[in-house]
Order: C-alpha cells, then sequence, then structure tokens
C-alpha cells in the first residue's frame, strides 16, 4: 500500500477527534497494525490499550494537547521532521512492546538536549525502563537539527548509528556529548569503572538504513530502536522504504496520541477483525508489517 498523497490540511471546524478519524483512513493497516502487533506475530508482545499507558510522566502534558494536529501535519508533508516528543514516545512504545523479548532502558531525550543547550540534567531524569534489570541501552542524541542513537548492549558494545554519517559529527562544541554519553552508560552500568574504559564505535554505514534526505533523522533513529528489538539485532533492512514507514508511524502517532482507549480499541476491532486458528492479520496488502517481518526473522 502507497503512502498517502500528500495533501493541506483543510480549515474546518470539525473536532480534532473527528479529523483524525477521517485521515486515519488513509493508511488503514499499514499504520494500524503496530497496535495489534500481538496479533501480527508468531512471538507475543505486549499491547497497551493506549500509547498514554506508557508515556505518561515522561513527555511534557502540553505534547497530548498539541501533538494530534502537529502529527496531522507531519502525516500530510511528506518533508517535515519528526518532534522532539514524538521520537522519545515512539521509541517508549516499541521498547514497551518488546520488553519481554528484550528488556531495554531508554536514557530521555532531554538529557541530550541539556548538554547541546549548556544546562546539564541528570541521565537519570526521564529515564524509562529498569535501570536495575536490562540488556540494552539507548541514548537518543539531540543536535541542532538532527537526531542520532547510541545503542549500549550491558557490559559489551557501545554502538553509534548516525542517520547522516559524519566523521566530524563531534568536533569543536559537539565534543562535549561524547563525555556526557558515557557518563550516562556509566550511571546505568557501573561495570565501567572510568570513561576511558568506553569505547563508541562508530557503525560502518554499510550496516545500516542511511538518511538519504534532509528531513526524516527522528524517523530513522525511532526506526533503530525497533529494528534493534525486533531484528535479532540487525539493523540493515533490505526491503526498507522511508516514505512508507513514516506514514506507519506517523498513522500509529495520530490515532493512538489520544487518551480515549475505548476509540483506539473500536479502530483497532475495525481494520482487524477476529481471526481464526492465531493466524497472523493482515499487514500491508496482506503482508506483515516490518515491525513483523523483524520480529519473526528473531524468533
Amino acid at each position: 500500500m502507497p503512502p498517502p498523497t500528500s495533501t493541506p490540511i483543510p480549515a474546518t471546524a470539525l473536532p480534532v477527534e473527528v479529523l483524525v478519524e477521517n485521515y486515519f483512513d488513509e493508511v488503514d493497516d499499514l499504520a494500524m497494525a503496530n497496535l495489534q502487533i500481538a496479533e501480527n506475530t508468531e512471538r507475543r508482545l505486549r499491547v497497551p490499550q493506549r500509547v498514554t499507558d506508557i508515556t505518561a510522566g515522561y513527555l511534557d502534558t502540553l505534547f497530548y494537547d498539541l501533538a494530534r494536529y502537529d502529527l496531522m501535519a507531519q502525516f500530510h508533508d511528506p518533508t517535515s521532521q519528526m518532534n522532539v516528543n514524538s521520537v522519545f514516545g515512539y521509541m517508549m512504545y516499541v521498547a514497551y512492546l518488546a520488553q519481554d523479548v528484550i528488556k531495554s532502558v531508554l536514557i530521555n531525550i532531554g538529557y541530550t538536549i541539556g548538554v547541546w543547550s549548556n544546562a546539564p540534567v541528570s541521565s537519570t531524569v526521564g529515564a524509562w525502563g529498569d535501570r536495575h534489570e536490562y540488556e540494552v541501552l539507548f541514548v537518543p542524541i539531540y543536535f541542532p537539527g538532527h537526531f542520532a542513537l547510541v545503542i549500549h548492549e550491558r557490559r559489551g558494545r557501545t554502538v553509534l548509528y548516525d542517520p547522516l554519517p559524519n566523521k566530524n559529527r563531534f568536533d569543536n562544541d559537539n565534543a562535549r556529548y561524547i563525555p556526557a554519553i558515557k557518563d550516562a552508560i556509566r550511571e546505568f552500568d557501573p561495570f565501567f569503572a572510568s570513561n576511558d574504559a568506553i569505547d563508541i564505535e562508530i557503525a560502518d554505514p554499510a550496516s545500516y538504513n542511511v538518511q538519504r534526505d534532509g528531513y526524516n533523522c527522528g524517523y530513522y533513529v525511532s526506526l533503530y530502536v525497533e529494528t534493534y528489538l525486533t531484528n535479532d539485532k540487525r539493523m540493515l533492512l533490505a526491503d526498507f522504504n522511508i516514505a512508507t514507514e513514516r506514514q506507519r508511524v506517523n498513522g500509529y502517532a495520530i490515532r493512538t496520541v489520544s487518551r480515549t482507549s475505548s476509540a483506539v480499541r473500536s479502530q483497532t476491532r475495525r481494520s482487524f477483525p477476529p481471526s481464526r486458528s492465531g493466524r497472523r492479520r493482515r499487514g500491508d496488502a496482506g503482508r506483515p508489517t516490518h515491525l513483523a517481518r523483524r520480529i519473526r526473522l528473531g524468533r
């Protein structure tokens, strides 16, 4: 199913919930599949009734009031950028889904925003997950106009994934990110006695999907978390299409940012009628979604 055509949001007095329902029909199963992902795969994952069950307390309250309008704009403008709250919210959502497969911790993206703005905060503030029982730590990195991701395996490797690989990314003013990232890792993984003991590897661009434009970095880093957790830690997807993936992410976010869980359940029932014998629901044009395919690959 191709991404819907980009069209402007019309001026209307309709309530945002009605607009959401109307726009959401454009992506139907493609965007809703991850809400019912446990039915879409052979490996059982957690499925919350609403995203706010996961993100409440981690994102600004104002986000929930404004995000639906913002996300609809992102949905209809294929060159728009993913906002900070949406990036961290999606990471939390997929980490929650996969928590029974790979236990993970997410450092709040506000930590590296503090690094950039010279207003440091503790790496434990707003962190998501159980710091005492995890296998992988994700450190989303905010730069002005760009996002990247560090993946740290407990007592193991630390790898930087930059959607736009740049060997000079941490030069000059950005040099302060490196010690801050290492400080955060040591806070959550005391196995490393000093920052010098942590080697941050730069991922080979041939080993993961890299950005080919100037606006999708937020979607890429969000999908890196999803890919790691659901593709047996293999980061490269051969059939990756960022236009399709960003609409899947946007469609999920538009519908699930609502605090009304009953509406989510209603839409889920409409898109996914009960199946027999536990077989997967349909995804993109009858095929499983990327997320579903990755989980089966990782069995």
